[in-house]
């Protein structure tokens, strides 16, 4: 980081008053910078803001779309009076709520001056498919004529009404006053900094430009830390989910990737050590043995308290490497998808680990028939399933886990705050030294044993 904020820094000691930073959703573009901002502060005074206020608003882009239609191209001339109409009346609701139940019916009624009765059910019918199909990743959701307008403003010393854009509500709801005057550089970031609608608007403006860029297992890594553990969003972690593989990253691809080529600097953010010290440290400790463990487990007054059937789906996105060894897992129990977990530097650290609650999803409805085609379209496939039968046994009170693996065999687990029970059963339980490898590691190695005794 320091040697790109160094390049920028010559930058704008060479006259550049305007910084332009583009990239993918959580590739890291407000934190680098902020941090670019903090740095330039030494000599200059720095204004930072962000791309993403300048989002229409669901209201806005809903109506627009909806009045691109031919049959409804005859009320473009009213799409800001509805726009507000519509905005006023579903603002307090989540995206996945709004113009639902009674919003639709004071909605109907609202738009009577400006609809035919006709028309009415099925332009409402439309509008409710937009917000349902909302895409906050293509360059259409931003008002690139207000952010080049107050560019321009700023630069020029002008006070400037910023907008401020809420992700609870996908609304703008305020508005800050800044002074041009009190800045020399202005920063501007944001998923679209770099698009040809923007910058074909900064004519006669001097500027350097800048995109941020990390590989795919970071970006999903990210999204759901952001919106999920630090609540970002309202929607629910399988809407979360599904956004980023049906929507975020085909828009990466279809119009972000492309701006990248505008960039005289490029920072790569893949995930960072740091990142991964802050994760979960999740220590497991495991030992193959056989079946004599069942009347191993009964004689120490083992119970048996649960038994199911799991498949670990281990997804890569072959694009880009990460440096730091992350992997992600797609867990099915019973038929359920139960949750989406990220591991780190397993072979370093013990584990540092972050879980996803997926349980809404059902495996028949949504793991093969959707959920993994999701995955796959956004460039994520499965490299390694790993198939197993857990047992779960109670013994004084803590949780033991008996897993019979798909071609390897039985293995005994237990989590990091039962190791102690180890030594009080380890020699009624005939085990040995401890396997170090995941499942997934001894599938690998097995697979490689087989090829090379069928090569022989």
């Amino acid at each position: 980081m320091k040697n790109w904020m160094q390049s920028l820094k010559k930058e704008v000691d060479n006259d550049k008053k305007l910084i332009l930073v583009g990239g993918a959703s959580s590739s890291g573009k407000s934190y680098n910078s902020q941090c670019l901002a903090n740095y330039l502060s030494n000599d200059h005074r720095v204004l930072m803001i962000s791309a993403d206020n300048y989002y229409k608003g669901v209201a806005k882009i809903s109506v627009e779309k909806t009045c691109l239609k031919d049959k409804f191209a005859k009320y473009q001339k009213d799409v800001d009076i509805i726009s507000a109409l519509l905005k006023k009346i579903t603002l307090i609701y989540p995206l996945q709520d709004k113009l639902k139940g009674n919003q639709r019916k004071e909605f109907n009624l609202a738009i009577s001056p400006y609809v035919s009765k006709e028309d009415k059910e099925e332009f409402i019918d439309e509008i409710a498919y937009q917000l349902e199909n909302m895409n906050f990743d293509e360059p259409f959701a931003i008002d690139f004529s207000l952010l080049s307008n107050q560019i321009k403003d700023l630069l020029n010393k002008k006070m400037v009404a910023l907008p401020q854009y809420s992700f609870h509500t996908s609304e703008i709801d305020a508005q800050t006053e800044v002074n041009g005057n009190d800045y020399d550089i202005l920063i501007v970031e944001g998923l679209y900094a770099l698009r040809e609608e923007l910058l074909s608007q900064l004519n006669g403006i001097s500027y350097v430009t800048s995109a941020i860029v990390c590989d795919p297992n970071t970006l999903l890594s990210r999204k759901l830390h952001r919106d999920i553990l630090e609540k970002r969003s309202k929607l629910s972690e399988e809407m979360i989910l599904l956004s980023f593989l049906d929507i975020i990253m085909p828009a990466y691809d279809d119009y972000i990737l492309p701006t990248l080529q505008n960039a005289k600097y490029i920072l790569n953010t893949s995930i960072t050590e740091k990142e991964v010290s802050n994760k979960v440290e999740d220590k497991q400790i495991k030992f193959q043995t056989n079946k004599e463990i069942y009347k191993l487990l009964k004689s120490i007054g083992a119970v048996k308290k649960n038994v199911c059937k799991q498949k670990d789906f281990y997804l890569e996105n072959k694009t880009d490497k990460n440096p730091y060894n992350l992997s992600i897992s797609l867990r099915e129990s019973d038929g359920i998808v139960s949750n989406l977990q990220f591991k780190f530097l397993e072979s370093i650290y013990s584990r540092q680990t972050e879980n996803y609650s997926l349980k809404s999803f059902s495996i028949k409805n949504r793991q093969s028939d959707n959920l993994l085609n999701s995955f796959a379209h956004a460039g994520f496939n499965v490299s390694d399933i790993i198939d197993k039968t857990r047992t779960i046994y109670e013994i004084d009170g803590k949780t033991i886990k008996l897993d019979e693996i798909e071609n390897l065999g039985l293995f005994l687990e237990l989590d990091n705050e039962n190791i102690y029970l180890l030594n009080k059963y380890k020699n009624q339980l005939n085990l040995n030294e401890p396997v170090e490898k995941s499942y997934r590691e001894l599938s690998k190695s097995s697979k490689n044993n087989e090829t090379d005794i069928e090569n022989a």
